[in-house]
């Protein structure tokens, strides 16, 4: 729908739902595709009348004389009630309003890196509503986050720490280089895996660091 975009309040866009034509087969925010957990498990999320999309009906029924449950296993899409009735008009509002502040804000909010000598000086301004956050990291903690350019296994990490300094290091010591990256979002973490969330900057902004807190 063309109203439906980052300016339009969410209660509008639940107005708009209650009015649109997919409502009759859109019971929930949630896709549901056969061979996926939620169709496998459906009874236990608290899945009812679960059946194939309108539209094999539509398809298929008229053209062959398929059975409900031959229709089940040619399906792919399904649609589906709850056992229990759900707000869906209020309980998504708190992550549809978030959506909406970060499509506002991204083209000024920035999280950059820019290498100057020995250290890496971050500026962060994700919050629009506080200053430019200014660090400076040196040692491993640089080392580390210049390291996760690229998405990088715990154990990769650690095996390029090792070279970059010469020396063994031990997977506590590593866990400890990452832990305040990891706390302040400028690292993010999948599993074993490690991506730095920064973007490199194409100029130096050195002129503006007085006082730059350090890691």
């Amino acid at each position: 729908m063309a109203e439906n975009g980052p300016g339009t309040p969410w209660k509008r866009r639940s107005v708009l739902f209650e009015h649109s034509p997919f409502k009759r087969h859109s019971h929930s925010p949630f896709r549901l595709d056969h061979f996926g957990s939620l169709f496998e498990r459906a009874e236990e999320w608290g899945l009812r009348e679960v059946r194939p999309y309108p539209a094999y009906r539509h398809t298929y029924r008229h053209i062959y004389p398929f059975s409900d449950s031959a229709l089940a296993n040619l399906a792919y899409s399904f649609t589906y009630t709850y056992a229990q009735p759900q707000p869906m008009a209020d309980y998504p509002e708190p992550l549809a309003k978030a959506i909406d502040d970060w499509k506002r804000s991204a083209s000024r909010a920035h999280l950059v890196q820019v290498e100057e000598g020995e250290q890496l000086l971050l500026f962060d301004h994700r919050n629009l509503l506080r200053p430019e956050q200014i660090t400076a990291l040196d040692g491993m903690h640089r080392q580390a986050l210049l390291a996760c350019a690229e998405i990088r296994h715990s154990a990769e990490l650690q095996y390029l720490l090792e070279r970059q300094l010469s020396r063994s290091l031990t997977t506590g010591e590593v866990a400890e280089t990452v832990r305040p990256l990891l706390a302040e979002g400028w690292l993010v973490r999948e599993g074993d895996c490690l991506l730095s969330a920064t973007v490199p900057s194409l100029r130096s902004r050195a002129g503006t660091l007085r006082g730059a807190p350090s890691f």
